[in-house]
């Protein structure tokens, strides 16, 4: 449920973002997914348990789409070097979590 809220939020940013202005997107974006937190928190059945998912997904979509957005705005001489570790740190993260666990090592302290 997160991934699909997160699918559809990032396909949304560029719109939102165009329309309203990067930086009160992003705004917008962090109480989208405090909203969401706060649902799945409070929930004590399921359908807001999920509906809190979709929407904290919907959050996430958003800010990972505007802020490479908005940092490329801030500084055109090195764009590259700001929204480059950003992606480089959430593929390292996406292919990191499809490791099986068979393979990961034990992080957690007995």
């Amino acid at each position: 449920m997160l991934s699909l809220g997160t699918f559809f939020g990032a396909l949304a940013a560029a719109p939102i973002a165009d329309g309203i202005g990067r930086k009160l997107g992003i705004m917008i974006s962090c109480v989208v997914f405090s909203i969401g937190v706060a649902m799945q928190a409070a929930a004590t059945q399921t359908p807001l348990f999920v509906l809190g998912r979709v929407g904290a997904g919907l959050g996430v979509g958003l800010v990972s789409c505007m802020i490479p957005m908005y940092q490329v705005r801030l500084c055109l001489q090195i764009q590259g070097r700001l929204t480059s570790p950003f992606s480089q740190s959430r593929n390292v993260r996406l292919n990191g979590s499809v490791v099986p666990s068979s393979l990961a090592i034990n992080w957690q302290s007995p």
